[in-house]
């Protein structure tokens, strides 16, 4: 078994906003990703809530992100659309 680590984001964003919100998502995963990053989860819920998960390789990859004092592409992006959010993280145990 091998450990990743995955990113939680939750987020409301506004109806008027959400074109936006999932166009800059679609952007996020037609570009270049860190190294590291496997992939993105997102999900709707009711009244313009948004569950985001990121999923990294391991705690290291997702740590040397944050350690050049870049902001994760999700939040930036939500903070652009005006989106109200939390985020945590936890390790989940896969197969490898």
């Amino acid at each position: 078994m091998g450990q990743r680590i995955m990113g939680v984001v939750t987020a409301h964003v506004a109806p008027e906003r959400e074109e936006e919100f999932l166009a800059g998502i679609r952007e996020i995963l037609a570009g270049e990703k860190p190294d590291g990053f496997l992939r993105y989860e997102v999900l709707r819920g009711r009244d313009g809530l948004w569950l985001i998960h990121s999923v990294w390789r391991d705690r290291e990859a997702m740590s040397a992100l944050r350690a050049q004092g870049k902001t994760p592409a999700a939040l930036m992006l939500l903070d652009r659309v005006g989106a109200t959010h939390s985020h945590d993280l936890f390790t989940i145990e896969v197969s490898t």
